[in-house]
């Protein structure tokens, strides 16, 4: 049993850690913000962090389609092709998903939570596109696990440690949280991306 035990975890333990480091940056800047802003400016923006991750759980759907077949198709153009195609999809629905909080961002929230969670709507677009950035570095992380590539992981590592200091800095601001969030993001999945080769020559 122990045996079995310690076999699942050397076996998993790449995604183990990486989907940890996925969660620490989705979620960290919410429970940052609660403990340095005041109450009603920390509802607001656990609001907004709501609404703002809608396109990371269509990545994580979409990604049970990316790591069958990029496992299947192994390291390579075809899946890099794949991965180029998932994260083109992700971008033109966080692009529409965007473009709907700048034009409505707080009437969604006012409708959705209330009246009161209205009030930092200005930080909902900026948080959705860091949200649309997290996505895309989610399906680069599924992509790299399925063809079994792991030095990714230190990526996500100094980007968990960056924004972990960056985010305490400005949490008592909603709006300056999301400005920090999108900046680390970006960055971030800029750098996975084209560690994976779907955006250079070598995508095929």
């Amino acid at each position: 049993s122990n045996f079995g035990f310690v076999s699942l975890v050397r076996s998993t333990w790449p995604a183990l850690v990486a989907l940890t480091l996925i969660a620490i940056l989705q979620n960290s800047d919410v429970i940052m913000v609660k403990r340095a802003a005041d109450e009603t400016l920390a509802g607001a923006y656990a609001a907004d962090a709501v609404a703002a991750k809608v396109i990371v759980w269509i990545a994580i759907g979409l990604g049970f389609y990316v790591v069958p077949e990029a496992a299947r198709r192994g390291a390579g153009p075809d899946s890099r092709r794949l991965l180029r195609r998932a994260i083109t999809l992700i971008a033109l629905l966080g692009i529409a998903m965007v473009a709907v909080y700048f034009v409505a961002g707080k009437q969604v929230l006012e409708l959705a939570f209330g009246p009161e969670y209205g009030i930092e709507s200005a930080a909902l677009p900026l948080l959705g596109l860091a949200m649309v950035m997290l996505a895309i570095t989610y399906l680069a992380c599924q992509y790299f696990l399925a063809i079994r590539r792991f030095w990714f992981l230190t990526i996500l590592a100094v980007a968990v440690a960056v924004q972990l200091v960056l985010v305490q800095s400005v949490a008592e601001s909603p709006y300056d949280t999301a400005v920090a969030m999108l900046a680390i993001q970006s960055a971030v999945a800029v750098a996975m991306v084209l560690a994976s080769g779907a955006v250079t020559n070598r995508g095929g």
